[in-house]
Formats: C-alpha cells, sequence, structure tokens
C-alpha cells in the first residue's frame, strides 16, 4: 500500500482496493466491511496485541477443516451472522413460519440429490415425514422444495460417513435430500 499520512486516510485507501472487485455489488460489500472492521477498531481501541489474538481465532478455524466440512460457516454461526443474514433476506409475513437455518453444513445442501417422494432408506429405523406447505393465506404452495437431513441410526450426519475421498456415499446421501411437494 502507498504511504498513508495519518490512521484516517488508511481507512478509505484500503477500501478502494476493493473498487474493481466483480461483481459490482460485492466490491460494495467489501468496502463497506473495511470501513465498518476499520470503525470497529477505533471505537475499542484494539492494540497489536489483541489483534493478532483475534486472528488465530479464525485461523484456527480455517486448520480445524478437513475438506469434507466448512468450518468458517460454523464460525459465522457462533457469531450469529449467520441467523441475521436469514432473517434481513426473509421477513416474516404476518402468519408466516419464522426463517431458520438449515442447520450446520447449509452448503452442502446445494449438493443434497432430488429426490421422488418415496424413498429407499439405508439400514435403521426409518423415519416417514408428512406435512403440507401453504402460504399465508392456507392455500397450498405448487411444488415447495423441502430440504430434509437426519442422523443414522448411530447418531452421524452424511459428513461423517463421506468416502475416503470426502465425497458422499450412497449410504450418507441417504439421509439428505431434497423432495419436491405436490401442488396440493
Amino acid at each position: 500500500m502507498a504511504f498513508v499520512d495519518d490512521e484516517d486516510t488508511i481507512t478509505e485507501r484500503a477500501a478502494q482496493r476493493w473498487a474493481t472487485a466483480q461483481p459490482p455489488r460485492l466490491a460494495k460489500i467489501k468496502a463497506a466491511l473495511v470501513r465498518h472492521l476499520h470503525a470497529f477498531a477505533r471505537k475499542v481501541r484494539i492494540t497489536e496485541a489483541e489483534l493478532a489474538d483475534a486472528f488465530a481465532w479464525p485461523a484456527a478455524v480455517g486448520h480445524a477443516g478437513d475438506g469434507k466440512r466448512q468450518k468458517f460457516a460454523l464460525a459465522s454461526d457462533l457469531l450469529g451472522l449467520s441467523t441475521l443474514v436469514v432473517q434481513l433476506n426473509n421477513r416474516l409475513q404476518d402468519g408466516g413460519t419464522p426463517p431458520t437455518l438449515l442447520g450446520p453444513s447449509t452448503w452442502w445442501f446445494s449438493r443434497s440429490p432430488s429426490r421422488p417422494r418415496r424413498v429407499r432408506r439405508p439400514p435403521g429405523r426409518p423415519s416417514f415425514i408428512t406435512g403440507t406447505v401453504t402460504d399465508t393465506q392456507g392455500c397450498p404452495v405448487p411444488d415447495a422444495v423441502l430440504d430434509v437431513w437426519h442422523a443414522d441410526s448411530d447418531g452421524k450426519y452424511e459428513a461423517r460417513i463421506a468416502g475416503a475421498d470426502g465425497a458422499p456415499t450412497p449410504q450418507a446421501w441417504g439421509h439428505r435430500s431434497r423432495v419436491r411437494g405436490r401442488a396440493d
């Protein structure tokens, strides 16, 4: 970074580093993050030693991952950020169900297989889930997608059942699926 005259010029210079990030919305978000972090540092008058201690935590979270699970997403949950983002982007309508997170491995859902309503399950005690998805007027929501996940009879979730390469095994996918509801 170029020479900085004083503690007030560093913030805008750092924020400008993100001016060309793509997409443009990401550029705005990253610049705002820089400004808020700098405001936080000023407010609490953080020391160099405290900053080093603060960086140790996300570094440890990153090193805790094993390629099968995204540990930094769990850190977002601990900070309450994941819940806040869900709440901000899914405002509750009168009579509606409050928005919730999909669980500690939300990122995995994008890889969950779509299944017919009736599927063969892995060994163990079977579960049967039934219900109706309606809008706030009580009308069925056609083609609603339900993300379903549960543990096996040993209490393990699919991330703990992955194969040696880290990919989910057929047994693992028996515990997570996306099911599309009927029109009624």
